[in-house]
């Protein structure tokens, strides 16, 4: 039985009912279209959740580069001498890595790209001062 002896043979039974055909297209939009909604929906909050995770953990780093560079001016001021100064210097630098990879986490997740970010850093460790640390010290000269 060929194509063509089939179509003569049924035609009359799908031309003569559309609305099986119609309502069954309707049916299928209807039943997916929530679904597909639900997936994307429910892929999009976990996205969101894993950057508010990572988020969190960037700022509690942040907030301890705040903490070390506060305690590194007291030291300064105190008169502590190399040595030390340049311990606190280097548990800085290693605070101010973690959080770039924090950063760059969260950036990730949210799907932004590094290639603006890499653009306007420098490669110099000591002069990526994170916005955070440059608002406390805009703050502290304006005192």
């Amino acid at each position: 039985m060929g194509a063509g002896d089939f179509l003569e043979k049924e035609w009359p039974l799908i031309a003569g009912a559309p609305h099986l055909f119609w309502g069954g297209i309707i049916t299928a939009i209807l039943l997916s279209a929530p679904t597909t909604w639900f997936v994307v929906n429910w892929g999009y909050r976990q996205r969101l959740k894993l950057a508010d995770e990572r988020e969190t953990f960037a700022n509690k780093v942040r907030d301890d580069i705040a903490r070390q560079f506060k305690e590194f001016k007291e030291a300064v001021a105190a008169g502590a001498g190399n040595d030390a100064l340049t311990a606190r210097v280097a548990k800085l630098e290693a605070s101010h890595n973690e959080l770039t990879t924090a950063n760059n986490a969260v950036l990730s997740v949210l799907g932004i790209s590094f290639g603006t970010l890499a653009a306007t850093e420098s490669s110099d460790s000591f002069s990526n001062i994170t916005l955070a640390l440059l608002a406390e010290a805009d703050k502290e000269r304006a005192e």
